[in-house]
């Protein structure tokens, strides 16, 4: 919500400003409103902002328990794929179930990552459409009375949503 305040109150400054420099101009009016790309400076590039989100966080914790989870499922079948392979001695007739049991197991926990690198996945996605505000500041020419122009500095807001 605080985004969309910040928005409102920025576009009734820039009308504001933009009413009283129509008054101050000449009496001739302006036949088009042109922006000079070469002044364009980008004040906060859209690259990386959207790593500050909750999303990006959860999205973090959520990669970071999958690898978890899928590195204790990997281990539990690798300890079960050992214990079948082994000698036992005297506990040879518990040495398959107990493989086995293992073997499952593991893959069970490894499968149960699955859906944590899903949810991890979905968050990235939340968190590059993340709202975002960004700033631009640029260079406005209007033409005026005998061939003259009048520049003037402009602010243009873009709402990522």
């Amino acid at each position: 919500m605080r985004f969309l305040y910040t928005f409102i109150l920025l576009l009734c400054a820039l009308t504001a400003r933009a009413a009283a420099d129509a008054t101050e101009s000449s009496a001739c009016p302006p036949l088009s409103v042109m922006l000079a790309n070469g002044n364009v400076d980008k004040q906060k590039a859209m690259g990386e902002e959207y790593r500050n989100t909750k999303y990006w966080r959860r999205h973090r914790r959520y990669k970071t328990a999958a690898y978890c989870v899928l590195g204790v499922g990997a281990c539990a079948t690798l300890m079960g794929i050992r214990i079948v392979c082994s000698d036992w001695g005297e506990w040879e007739e518990a040495q398959p179930v107990f493989g086995a049991a293992f073997i499952g197991g593991g893959v069970i926990i490894g499968a149960a990552s699955i859906p944590l690198f899903v949810a991890a996945h979905r968050n990235k996605k939340k968190a590059k459409n993340a709202v975002s505000l960004s700033l631009n500041c640029s260079t406005a020419t209007t033409p005026v009375a005998r061939g003259a122009r009048h520049r003037s500095p402009m602010l243009g807001a873009c709402l990522n949503f």
